[in-house]
């Protein structure tokens, strides 16, 4: 690291404090101590450029977390997509997990491409997108939004292969009934009032993401310390895989979601709790901009271009998004999307 000459008689054991140094920021051409000019000469070329660095990506963090306020209060800018797509690009993806070996039985679904056990010494099922390009990215979305609104969910991770591509991996659970739940639910072996919270929670955000795949086994239900819990999974088949912006609801009425919302309705009465269904919903309404913006920088860019992340970006702070929760709340209230 190379410092500054300095031309003068003054001592430079002594640097400037932050109540001494009244002046700008020391100018590199500038020679002079800082008893002569309040500029510091022990500044180097190099010191002097990542201090101004980093005022410069101080003052875009301060424009960021403005343009959001604006945002929350109703006024947009013009510029807010071309805001938001730099803020996107600055993130990087997280460490992703390396698979240790693969096992060679396959699971015998659609979407799932098999199970591996990876580095931190867990199994997880992987997705890698042979039966839809958007699954992985589908399955990464849904579950960190709904991690992110209070959808319990199976932990996942980006997942590196051998061959240096990238897949999804949603962790294997242990102590899951193995018995079909829903019948152990008849038989009275688990209560099913303590699921009531979970399904309906579930239920609406299906609804958001555009689900239709929710069928009676995509709700895994585990022994845990003090009773059971339900986990929802298996998001290849919302979101984006259908097209974007999302396809408006109803949902048809023969489709799994609906269909199984319609069958434990026969088999256990009413189970909708309608304040849980406002509350998940006023949950998705209050998702930040950046909270999306982290989910999608946090995948691998080849999941995801650039312009569909503009489009995901541009529709979360539209109209568009409030107008389907408003919706979903009344149709699931008046029937309508039962």
């Amino acid at each position: 690291m190379r410092t500054l000459d300095v031309a003068c008689e003054h001592s430079l054991a002594s640097e400037p404090t932050a109540q001494t140094r009244k002046s700008p920021r020391p100018d590199p051409a500038d020679k002079t101590c800082w008893r002569c000019s309040y500029r510091s000469p022990r500044v180097s070329r190099e010191r002097w450029e990542r201090a101004r660095s980093f005022r410069t990506r101080r003052g875009e963090l301060k424009r960021g977390k403005a343009h959001d306020r604006n945002l929350g209060s109703g006024t947009r800018s013009t510029n807010a997509g071309k805001i938001a797509a730099a803020r996107w690009k600055r993130y990087s993806m997280l460490v992703p997990l390396r698979i240790v070996w693969r096992d060679p039985s396959g699971l015998g679904t659609a979407d799932a491409a098999g199970v591996c056990r990876c580095d931190d010494g867990c199994d997880y099922v992987i997705k890698d997108g042979t039966s839809h390009p958007t699954t992985p990215h589908n399955e990464w979305f849904c579950t960190h939004l709904g991690q992110s609104v209070g959808i319990a969910c199976p932990p996942c991770y980006v997942i590196l292969q051998p061959d240096g591509t990238h897949v999804f991996g949603s962790r294997w659970e242990g102590g899951v009934a193995q018995d079909p739940w829903w019948d152990m639910a008849r038989r009275g072996e688990i209560d099913f009032n303590q699921f009531s919270h979970a399904l309906s929670r579930i239920l609406a955000f299906d609804h958001f993401v555009h689900n239709p795949d929710r069928h009676l086994r995509n709700f895994l239900i585990r022994k845990q310390k003090n009773g059971w819990t339900m986990l929802a999974f298996d998001y290849s088949r919302a979101w984006r895989y259908h097209c974007f912006p999302l396809p408006s609801l109803p949902f048809p009425h023969a489709v799994n979601t609906l269909r199984a919302a319609r069958h434990l309705g026969q088999m256990f009465g009413d189970y909708i709790i309608f304040d849980v269904v406002d509350d998940i919903l006023i949950k998705l309404s209050n998702v930040s901009e950046s909270r999306v913006e982290y989910v999608l920088s946090s995948q691998p860019k080849n999941w995801l271009t650039t312009p569909e992340a503009d489009a995901i970006l541009t529709w979360w702070r539209s109209s568009a998004r409030v107008r389907r929760i408003d919706a979903i709340r009344q149709g699931v209230r008046d029937g309508t999307y039962l």
